[in-house]
């Protein structure tokens, strides 16, 4: 059995890497076809203005909106430099900060610019706090209540997701609406730069890998439309997150990529911008990013589970994306390219399920959405640091839902509370018992 399941991971690692070394290698003949057709480009948008007299070139094409959502629990330290640099960043940007109920103050951050383009929306428990893909749906609804009131046209207004500590480069907004002017493309996703890429070796390696390997390889992922989207610097065309539905990011782990395979079963193409990036803070310590990791490395594998056959049955597809999609779902090394960063300013999702699952006693644990509050009530303090291996503790008169025992939570980054439960005890929320938490 040892020496069957060594066989599966060498060939495992064997198919990873040759999609990587193809991946890699279309990224460079896409940049390489970029260079050259610029020119290219240039000459014919002289000719069709002179044929016409009404041709607007793409990198004049301009959105009517750009809607920036950003969702934040308990980002007070962070939030104010991102909403000023959004602002900044085009007279059309509308910031929509989603206030997950947050307990430090992140709304009066938020606001503290004083610019009437920042609406904070806030959202209370227990509604709150049941993860990223929701915080940004309860944003969506108020735009397209802004889209409609406006009359504004939903091929020409971007939705753009940052994460808290997000900084997009100098112009990107300009850059990344050129690709809008083809009416195919319903989303574009941003390569990733680590901002603490000289703080440690770990945070230089992360960099490497998001701006090296990762950006290289959605280049080449260009040539399928096929770019998978990411949390932080992702754009979507409205009228695309309109014809998924009203909830367009599902609670998945990974509702980017989730969304990502939505959008190019229904046929739009994804794309990304060689030119601009996506900045944010890495991970410096090994542990979170084992975690983050892990959590990206599931929600691969259940997408894959539960999307390949609709992927497969696709008429909008070609051979050639479905391989390309596939593959990059079912090899493991895809994960560890894949282009969001953690997000950081929402909880897990919860299980599909809403009724309660009884935690086993030892040394088995019930994982549920940061906040203890989802495991125990009265906590003293409803959000955990984000320090690791932070003890939250409850007050006395804590008690787990159903009636169980006291919980003596612990909380550690990357957002997971892992709640080690005496016999009896029951845990609400995201709850599904395994050894070691």
């Amino acid at each position: 059995m040892q020496a069957l399941i060594a066989g599966i991971t060498l060939y495992c690692i064997a198919i990873g890497l040759v999609q990587l070394t193809f991946l890699l290698t279309l990224g460079w003949l896409e940049s390489r076809r970029i260079r050259r057709e610029g020119d290219q480009a240039l000459r014919a948008a002289a000719e069709e203005l002179a044929r016409t007299g009404t041709y607007v070139p793409p990198d004049q094409w301009q959105p009517q909106a750009v809607f920036a959502i950003v969702p934040c629990l308990d980002e007070a330290l962070v939030i104010d430099p991102t909403v000023r640099a959004l602002v900044a960043s085009s007279p059309l940007t509308r910031v929509v900060v989603v206030d997950d109920a947050s307990d430090d103050g992140t709304r009066e951050a938020a606001l503290a610019c004083g610019d009437p383009r920042v609406t904070v929306l806030r959202r209370e428990l227990p509604e709150a706090r049941l993860g990223k893909g929701p915080a940004l749906n309860h944003a969506f609804a108020w735009i397209c209540e802004q889209v409609a009131a406006e009359a504004l046209d939903p091929d020409r207004v971007l939705v753009l997701v940052m994460d808290a500590d997000g900084r997009l480069s100098e112009g990107a907004i300009a850059k990344v609406a050129s690709l809008f002017a083809d009416p195919r493309v319903g989303g574009a996703q941003l390569g990733v730069r680590i901002r603490n890429r000289a703080d440690n070796v770990l945070a230089t390696i992360q960099d490497i890998e998001f701006w090296g390997i990762a950006a290289l390889g959605q280049l080449g992922r260009i040539r399928t439309a096929t770019v998978s989207l990411g949390g932080n610097g992702q754009f979507a065309r409205f009228a695309a997150l309109r014809s998924v539905g009203d909830a367009p990011w599902s609670p998945a782990l990974t509702e980017d990529l989730d969304l990502a395979i939505t959008l190019s079963i229904q046929g739009w193409h994804l794309t990304s911008h060689s030119e601009c990036w996506v900045s944010q803070q890495g991970l410096t310590e090994i542990r979170p990013l084992i975690k983050q990791r892990t959590r990206w490395f599931q929600g691969h594998m259940t997408t894959a589970v539960t999307r390949l056959g609709e992927l497969w049955r696709s008429p909008h597809l070609s051979n050639t994306s479905v391989l390309e999609v596939t593959s990059y779902l079912l090899i493991p090394s895809s994960s560890c390219c894949h282009g969001a960063c953690c997000p950081r300013s929402a909880s897990p999702p919860p299980s599909a399920s809403s009724s309660t699952t009884a935690c086993r006693p030892g040394p088995r644990a019930c994982r549920v959405p940061r906040g203890c509050s989802r495991c125990c009530s009265g906590t003293s303090s409803r959000s955990c640091p984000r320090s690791s291996a932070v003890s939250c503790t409850p007050s006395a008169s804590a008690t787990c839902p159903g009636g169980g025992p006291s919980c003596s939570p612990t909380c550690s980054w990357p957002g997971t509370t892992s709640c080690s439960s005496p016999a009896g005890a029951v845990c609400g929320g995201w709850c599904a018992a395994r050894p070691g938490g």
